[in-house]
């Protein structure tokens, strides 16, 4: 590898723990047990700068981005409902060398988040054929007033709820980045674990080769001496070839665990790395963890109930719980009152006594259509409080069967590092009693 990061993975966050990767840490630690032997000139490609390449250069790192952007862009979406409104209009029409109409009208509607539209408005009407209903003054009138609803729209309305679902859906976005990189570095450790402990095996099966071919050549040695008779010989030679099937498949698997990892070696998002000829994984010692197993045990209900799946579903509650309110607004009858004091803009004096008034009144009698949205919204409030307990519990024992399996391979390490070290001593001992003729 011709390129590493440093990288310091904060894995016991609160919003980035996933269950699963406490196992697959933890069988990191079981597979990295150091041997005797190893491969002097290879180049370690190390844990923790393996990890900091998949976070800052993989694709899926730049697609959960994206999920940022797009809450951004609903967001401002949400927020055109906002923007104030310029309009204008022109009609003419002339006949018979006669001036039908000329209508010039232009407005300015700017609408407020407590649903109250405010308007600014200037028309202009001449004709010998205006309806008298549209009469002006020759000047014009001009008007600024205000409609605001009564009834339905008053407490929230469409525009509202759709920027608070713009705002729940980019939190949204946040947990599903979440869930997406934690599905990322777990399949990303499992693949450094796998092709770590396919490194292993393949130093013990070298290992067990060049030990056996020690072994035949010693039995050789014996023959001619007559020490030892041919039969001997050929016992050692075929364990020997049964040695080197093991090292066949040994190397196979190897190869196939590298061609894994290379799925998660990316530069920039764009670029696809190959491992070098010579590269080999990093020995992960177990010491580095103990505080993190520490932590998992003391918050484990912490972390379940602020997993990023969860945050998911609550926030999904709190997006039925707009529509609900909606729903419900739009039982009440929908009222608007609309009051515009009018001007004519040659004339400095203002009074309310000159106004445009109106109000509008609309009502569906049965409301069967809005009563059938709310229960239809309550009923999927209910279906994700249920996924919202099968999920949590599911998370809940997935912690403790992690925790569980942590702590008995734990025992079974240091079984295993007991049994390694009285090994390493017998092998002394055999040396020592060889090299004075008694063994």
């Amino acid at each position: 590898m011709r390129q590493f990061f440093s990288f310091a993975i904060n894995i016991g966050h609160k919003n980035r723990f996933c269950g699963s990767r406490l196992f697959a840490v933890w069988m990191g630690l079981f597979l990295g047990l150091p041997f005797l032997f190893a491969q002097s000139d290879s180049t370690r490609l190390d844990f923790y700068d393996y990890l900091s390449m998949v976070k800052n250069h993989h694709p899926l790192m730049y697609q959960a981005r994206l999920l940022e952007n797009m809450a951004e862009s609903r967001l401002l979406s949400a927020r055109g409902s906002f923007d104030p409104k310029l309009e204008a209009a022109y009609h003419q029409k002339s006949y018979d060398n006669k001036n039908y109409h000329r209508i010039l009208g232009g407005a300015l509607k700017i609408p407020t988040w407590f649903g109250v539209d405010l308007k600014t408005s200037y028309e202009r009407n001449n004709g010998e054929f205006v309806n008298p209903m549209e009469f002006l003054p020759d000047p014009g009138l001009w008007s600024v007033g205000f409609s605001v609803p009564l009834g339905n729209g008053l407490m929230i309305d469409e525009r509202r709820a759709e920027i608070q679902r713009a705002k729940l859906y980019g939190q949204m976005a946040i947990q599903e980045q979440s869930v997406l990189v934690n599905e990322l570095i777990y399949d990303a450790v499992f693949a450094y674990l796998d092709w770590q402990e396919k490194y292993q095996y393949l130093l013990i099966a070298q290992e067990g080769v060049e030990l056996t071919n020690v072994r035949l050549q010693g039995t050789i040695s014996s023959f001619l001496q007559g020490d030892k008779p041919a039969v001997d010989t050929l016992e050692s030679y075929l364990s020997l070839q049964d040695r080197e099937q093991i090292l066949i498949r040994a190397e196979q698997d190897y190869e196939n665990a590298s061609t894994s990892l290379l799925r998660y070696l990316w530069l920039d998002g764009e670029i696809p790395l190959e491992l070098d000829l010579n590269s080999a994984p990093s020995v992960l010692d177990s010491s580095a963890f103990e505080w993190y197993f520490d932590s998992v045990s003391i918050r484990k209900d912490e972390l379940v109930a602020n997993h990023p799946m969860l945050n998911q579903y609550n926030l999904k509650m709190n997006q039925l719980d707009i529509d609900i309110r909606l729903n419900r607004e739009a039982l009440k009858p929908d009222v608007r009152f609309e009051f515009f004091p009018i001007t004519r803009p040659d004339i400095n004096d203002f009074s309310m006594s000159n106004h445009k008034l109106g109000a509008t009144f609309y009502y569906p009698i049965l409301q069967r259509k809005t009563r059938g949205k709310i229960r239809e919204t309550e009923l999927k409030v209910q279906d994700v409080y249920y996924e919202v307990l099968q999920k949590s519990r599911d998370l809940q024992v997935k912690l403790d069967v992690y925790q569980q399996t942590s702590e008995n391979q734990e025992v079974q390490w240091q079984m295993a590092s007991e049994i390694v070290e009285n090994y390493r001593q017998l092998l002394i001992a055999e040396n020592r009693k060889f090299s004075v003729g008694e063994s």
